[in-house]
C-alpha cells in the first residue's frame, strides 16, 4: 500500500511539474515576442483553457486507474486474509474437538485404571464459561 501511495505522489508530482514547465515555457515564449504583458484574444483564451481541461481530464483519467488498481488490490488482500482467516477458525475449531475427545478418553482411561466407571461427558455449549462443567449424557 505504501509502495501505491508512493507511486501514485510521485506521479501526480511529476503532472503537475511537467504542466507548470509547459506554462513557464509559454509564458517566457511570449514574453520573449513582446517585453509587454499581452492581453490574449478571447479565441487564444478559448484554446488555452481547452487546453488545460485536455491536461486536467488526463490526470484525472491516470489517478482514476492508479485508484482502481489500489481498490482492486485491497479488495484481492482483504478477500484473502478472509479466506486465511476462515481457515484458521475451521483449524482452531476442529483442534478444539481433537482435544475434548482426547481429554475425555484421557479421563475414561483414568477412571477404568482407578476401577471405576464414569458416565458419558457433556458440555453445554450454550452455557456460560462460569458455568461449563461435565453434564452426564442422558439417553
Amino acid at each position: 500500500m505504501g509502495r501505491l501511495q508512493e507511486n501514485l505522489t510521485g506521479q501526480v508530482a511529476q503532472m503537475l511539474t511537467n504542466l507548470e514547465t509547459e506554462t513557464a515555457s509559454s509564458r517566457s515564449l511570449s514574453e520573449a515576442v513582446s517585453p509587454y504583458p499581452t492581453v490574449l484574444t478571447p479565441r487564444q483564451r478559448l484554446e488555452h483553457l481547452q487546453m488545460l481541461q485536455a491536461q486536467s481530464d488526463q490526470l484525472l483519467l491516470k489517478l482514476d486507474s492508479t485508484l482502481q488498481v489500489i481498490f482492486e488490490s485491497l479488495q484481492t488482500n482483504v478477500q484473502s486474509y478472509q479466506d486465511s482467516l476462515s481457515q484458521g477458525l475451521d483449524k482452531m475449531h476442529s483442534m478444539g474437538q481433537q482435544g475434548e475427545a482426547m481429554f475425555a478418553a484421557l479421563v475414561n482411561r483414568l477412571a477404568q485404571q482407578l476401577g471405576r466407571k464414569l458416565p458419558p461427558i457433556c458440555n453445554r455449549p450454550s452455557a456460560p464459561q462460569s458455568e461449563m462443567r461435565p453434564v452426564p449424557c442422558r439417553a
